[in-house]
């Protein structure tokens, strides 16, 4: 099983993006393990979107909706 660890993605600040280069790995990994720190709900739904199983828990810069919906530990 081939695992893609992110974190402290802090998006969309600045117009923030994740590099080609990781978008390419998501998109090969069996599953997608992010430790916190998105930001937003929309880059959950973004990772989701990649068609890989998503495993988050929340930041303490998230959003009042990513907190609501995430795990403070998984």
């Amino acid at each position: 099983m081939l695992l893609a660890v992110i974190a402290d993605t802090h998006m969309p600040r600045h117009r923030r993006r994740l590099p080609d280069e990781c978008l390419a790995r998501l998109r090969t990994a069996d599953a997608i393990l992010h430790a916190g720190d998105l930001m937003e709900l929309e880059v959950l739904h973004d990772l989701q979107a990649l068609g890989r199983p998503v495993h988050a828990v929340r930041g303490n810069v998230d959003s009042a909706q990513l907190q609501a919906r995430l795990p403070a530990q998984k």
